[in-house]
């Protein structure tokens, strides 16, 4: 069924952005005045078969065909009269018959398994849709962990949602693992890359190294310095392990060396010879074992200063790049192994016929130097980036996409792909079935069409339009077998001869073409028709008497009430237009006043030259007499005082018609202004020559120039005949039909 038609480019719709006719029933009621845009809406439905894009279906797309005045002037106009026939099932072959109506079933189920594995699709599509969103907005909110140097070069990131989900899911398929690459390791190289004032940076200078023998020091702080054991003292020196206090006592007598001095050890006058034999005790081995100390001690002096010079000169930019804590922990490292070795060594120094350990620095040193070599290589890569950008950028991105999609977005995308796939299955699935049914639909359908050609006959239409011309008492007219289009009709006089369809009164053509429309719903279906039809019928009463109009109401009831049951062969929706509000109520009689499921009701207001507007009326008809029809739009008038308004004359004087000179026998309008005020009066004559003027003229352009202000002014004269003609007494009359006309605006 067509649930919307897109009005848009009507000047009477509003052009551009028009109106929209939306959410059409199994049976949908149009009322509009004449000029509204009725056939402005039939006609668009016409094309549907050219072309669809303005139209949308609830399921797949169905042959439309379309009763109007362009229907009606082009029946029966070929060259020789003549015209299509319509082809009805034969009643004459049971078993083909029989066939039939299984095959129909059977393309009734089929098209059923179709139309359901299409709602499945578009189900699964809504679901997956939904599902894709949702993941749009997670990648969208996670790229916060992206370093911003990065992020503003990944072309197609930062556009929207949609774009940025479509680009992660191409990544992340040509990426399925995590690579080696992080933030951290990533956004020094793009700031090389990308950036035009990152220059080539000189490599930090080698780290200090070990500069003495580790173990010739640990050797010489663990060998005991003692003097030479030939002097007669030295062994029991030796034997009370007191060389370092003689040593400083023979440093005393030495340094008093040529007068008597005082023994240090006895505070007796030491014999002359003591000072001699001391001295040959701390012999030279003793004392190169001390220098020896000594130049240690100066070397590890030496190499504080290197390390702390060496940090004061490369701290920064080793800290740029490797990991700063590391880097004062390097240093530190150092610094305490230095200060341990120069503490042991300091301690030979003072006693130095003690064992001292002494700890190794090497470690240290190598970690240091293990932290210089990882920042010159930093350095290094990032010059050979900079000598060479143009082609580390792509690499750069592809390794950021890689961390992006692997890094941080592996259980989101993973499970979507995953999803993805299952959707791809099942709705591959459902398209290979409709595929099937497709290609047994198309069978059923040639071997419908084979039956219904052995079975199908035009003569039992002509005969039934015939007694309905005849029951209608067209007795001048009837429809004959056609001589030269093969089963087709053709109209003849009475007398027998051919008779131009140009030559039958507008009201005979009417009908005529009705009938032939209305049986044309009926047929069988034709090679460029679908099963189903939407039939579309607009304003099919006019030229018609009260007679045949009955008839014309009622078939379009029948056609209704079969259509509704679901109990029509080919029709599954009606659209129908009118602006007669008699054949209106005639057709539509079966819902009036109360609300019927799968029946709709709208209405076209007219606000020429200004866009009209379609009023959806829902459920309930909104549509009265054409007497009241007539005050609804005096309602709508007060209701839209600044809007020019054309039609609003003939309105006016249709109302005053009806009411003082059909209903009230007044002949002449102007005397019904016979009690006003001079100045009322002078209005009120105004008035009758203006809405007489306007409804004869109502296209001219002065009525469209007319100034939008004396819509107040005619209504207020309007309002002002009932209230003072026959003193007041009509009053009560326009209170009451405005009050319900009131009601029904919307």
């Amino acid at each position: 069924m067509i649930d919307q038609v897109n009005l848009s480019g009507f000047h009477c719709f509003g052009g551009n952005g028009g109106e929209v006719l939306s959410d059409l029933a199994t049976v949908s009621y149009i009322f509009g005045p004449n000029g509204s845009g009725k056939t402005t809406i039939s006609q668009s439905l016409a094309t549907v078969a050219g072309d669809e894009s303005h139209v949308r279906w609830t399921s797949g797309p169905q042959t439309v065909k379309v009763y109007n005045r362009d229907y009606v002037r082009k029946a029966f106009t070929n060259a020789d009269g003549e015209e299509r026939g319509v082809f009805l099932l034969g009643k004459d072959s049971g078993d083909t018959f029989a066939q039939i109506k299984e095959l129909e079933k059977q393309q009734e189920k089929t098209t059923d398994r179709i139309d359901n594995c299409q709602q499945h699709i578009n189900d699964a599509d809504t679901a997956f849709a939904v599902q894709r969103k949702e993941l749009a907005k997670k990648v969208w909110d996670r790229r916060s962990v992206i370093p911003e140097t990065i992020k503003r070069e990944m072309t197609g990131l930062n556009g929207d949602k949609a774009k940025c989900l479509e680009l992660t899911l191409t990544k992340a398929r040509e990426f399925p693992e995590r690579g080696e690459d992080t933030w951290e390791s990533l956004a020094p190289r793009a700031e090389a890359a990308f950036s035009k004032a990152v220059s080539e940076r000189i490599p930090i200078p080698q780290a200090p190294a070990v500069a003495w023998d580790e173990d010739v020091l640990r050797g010489a702080l663990k060998a005991p310095i003692i003097g030479s054991s030939d002097v007669p003292l030295a062994e029991m020196i030796e034997r009370l392990g007191i060389s370092d206090w003689v040593q400083q006592g023979a440093d005393h007598l030495h340094r008093q060396e040529g007068t008597p001095v005082l023994c240090p050890f006895c505070q007796q006058i030491a014999p002359e010879d003591l000072s001699d034999q001391l001295a040959s005790i701390f012999d030279d081995i003793y004392q190169k074992k001390q220098n020896e100390i000594e130049a240690f001690q100066r070397t590890i002096e030496m190499a504080v200063e290197s390390v702390a010079a060496f940090k004061s000169g490369s701290l920064k930019e080793l800290q740029r790049n490797v990991e700063p804590a590391e880097v004062d922990q390097a240093f530190a490292a150092v610094e305490v192994k230095l200060k341990a070795i120069a503490t042991s060594v300091e301690q030979k120094i003072l006693k130095p016929s003690d064992a001292v350990d002494v700890g190794t620095a090497a470690e240290s040193y190598a970690a240091l130097k293990s932290v210089v070599d990882t920042a010159n290589n930093s350095i290094n890569v990032t010059n050979a980036i900079i000598r060479d950008r143009m082609a580390q950028r792509p690499a750069i991105l592809n390794a950021a996409w890689q961390e992006f999609v692997r890094g941080h977005l592996d259980d989101l995308v993973n499970t979507f792909l995953k999803e993805e796939e299952e959707h791809a299955t099942k709705v591959g699935g459902l398209r290979n079935t409709i595929a099937m049914q497709e290609d047994i639909l198309q069978a059923c359908k040639a071997t419908l069409r084979e039956l219904r050609s052995q079975t199908t006959s035009s003569e039992a239409t002509i005969q039934t339009i015939n007694d309905m011309l005849d029951m209608s008492q067209f007795h001048s007219f009837k429809l004959e077998k056609a001589q030269r289009t093969k089963d087709g009709y053709r109209i003849i006089r009475g007398n027998g001869q051919p008779a131009d369809i140009g030559s039958l009164s507008e009201g005979e053509r009417t009908f005529i073409t009705f009938l032939y429309f209305y049986h044309s719903l009926s047929e069988v279906t034709q090679d460029d028709e679908t099963e189903r039809v939407c039939a579309v019928i607009d304003d099919p009463i006019s030229s018609l008497d009260g007679d045949v109009m009955f008839i014309v109401s009622a078939l379009t009831r029948e056609l209704i009430r079969s259509v509704r049951k679901g109990k029509h062969g080919r029709v599954s929706q009606v659209i129908l237009l009118t602006h007669s509000t008699r054949f209106h109520n005639e057709v539509s009689n079966d819902y009036k006043g109360a609300e019927s499921s799968g029946v709709k009701f709208y209405r076209i207001r007219k606000f020429s030259p200004e866009p009209n507007q379609i009023e959806d009326c829902g459920q309930e008809n909104p549509i009265r007499s054409a007497y009241q029809e007539l005050w609804d739009e005096v309602a709508t008038a007060r209701n839209r005082p600044s809007s020019p308004m054309p039609w609003l004359p003939n309105i006016l004087r249709r109302i005053l018609e009806s009411y003082f000179s059909t209903l009230g026998g007044q002949g002449n309008l102007y005397e019904i202004g016979q009690d006003l005020e001079p100045i009322e009066k002078a209005v009120h004559d105004a008035l009758i020559a203006w809405s007489h003027s306007g409804s004869h003229t109502i296209v001219d352009a002065e009525v469209y120039a007319q100034p939008s202000a004396s819509n107040e002014r005619w209504l207020a004269a309007f309002a002002r005949i009932f209230d003072r003609t026959s003193n007041g007494a009509h009053q009560g009359h326009y209170k009451m039909m405005l009050g319900e006309a009131r009601k029904y605006l919307r």
